[in-house]
């Protein structure tokens, strides 16, 4: 059974459902902690134009990064997580791979073990949470979960918009792991938002 020791929240817009095919107009993703109410990271793109971006600890005024996400132009090329800072020549990379065509999961590895975000079947699912995202390793173990429902997604978002945040609840793990279980969610939030944006094109197109 998966029992959580770290609550965060992230207060991440999304993309409405019903809108233009455009980029999220949401440059910095301020997560909280769930205790506190405190802002504990902030994800900031730098540039509307781009999918990059890098995570600080939300009490720097430098905005030095801890970690990263890095969007490579072309078809297919998976997105690259730098964990650490800039000048931190011992950081630690790694690419967030889909599990398919029509999988929407990923895979990645980091530190010489696997793992995968997934979102969970309806029997996984309490009746009030309508989406929930798990972080698993390469045993199955939980490490995290995303859940999105009544009372736990972003505040002024609807369930079928994309990229919205929710409550990110993460097992007992070392500080590192923390910051890869952020920016990996923020992935998958990010995916979901150029799934509805590809939806969309297609549907002006036809």
């Amino acid at each position: 059974s998966f029992k959580s020791t770290i609550t965060l929240k992230i207060a991440a817009t999304g993309k409405s459902f019903i809108s233009l095919p455009l980029p999220a107009s949401q440059l910095a993703i301020p997560i909280l902690s769930q205790l506190t109410s405190r802002s504990k990271y902030l994800s900031v793109r730098p540039e509307k134009r781009s999918g990059s971006y890098f995570l600080t600890l939300a009490d720097y005024e430098t905005q030095s990064s801890i970690a990263r996400t890095k969007y490579r132009f072309g078809s297919g090329k998976p997105p690259e997580v730098h964990i650490g800072a800039d000048d931190d020549l011992a950081s630690q990379v790694f690419s967030v791979e889909s599990q398919g065509i029509v999988s929407r999961s990923v895979g990645f590895a980091y530190r010489g073990e696997k793992y995968r975000w997934r979102y969970a079947g309806r029997k996984e699912r309490s009746a009030e949470v309508k989406n929930l995202l798990v972080l698993e390793n390469q045993e199955g173990e939980r490490i995290a979960r995303l859940v999105r429902g009544e009372g736990t997604r972003m505040a002024g978002t609807k369930a079928r918009d994309a990229g919205n945040g929710g409550v990110l609840e993460i097992a007992e793990v070392g500080g590192e792991m923390i910051v890869v279980v952020v920016i990996t969610a923020l992935v998958m939030l990010k995916k979901e938002i150029d799934r509805l944006r590809g939806r969309q094109l297609d549907a002006m197109a036809a």
